[in-house]
């Protein structure tokens, strides 16, 4: 069991800090943009009267609510992130949340972020 599996190796976790920075980042900036089409699909549905029969208003009513969902998970990736800055900050970023053996490397670099191995999550 590791509980710190890579807190020796400073350089690599602040390297996986600066890259979930950055996901935080351009994930924020993609809820920024999924609200604002969201938002401007309202306005424009209020602004205008569209015609029930060809089904413009279901339509725009559906896109609205993928773009909210699309929104609501993106934030759900900006509090695992933020998770897993907490745990960089603590030294256990890296540790698998189910066997709590340390995470490949690789595999902490290829996915942001990342709180099982690749064994765990095979079996899940």
């Amino acid at each position: 069991m590791h509980s710190k599996p890579y807190g020796n190796d400073t350089a690599f976790l602040e390297e996986l800090r600066v890259l979930l920075l950055e996901a935080r980042g351009s994930t924020s900036a993609q809820i920024a943009i999924s609200e604002s089409e969201a938002n401007e699909m309202l306005v424009d549905r209020e602004r205008l009267e569209y015609d029930d029969e060809d089904g413009s208003s279901v339509a725009s009513d559906i896109q609205r609510d993928q773009l909210k969902d699309f929104a609501a998970a993106l934030r759900l990736k900006v509090d695992e992130i933020d998770v897993a800055i907490a745990r960089i900050d603590e030294g256990s970023y890296g540790r698998c949340d189910e066997c709590y053996e340390a995470i490949s490397k690789p595999r902490l670099l290829a996915q942001l972020p990342v709180f099982t191995c690749v064994s765990c999550r095979a079996s899940v």
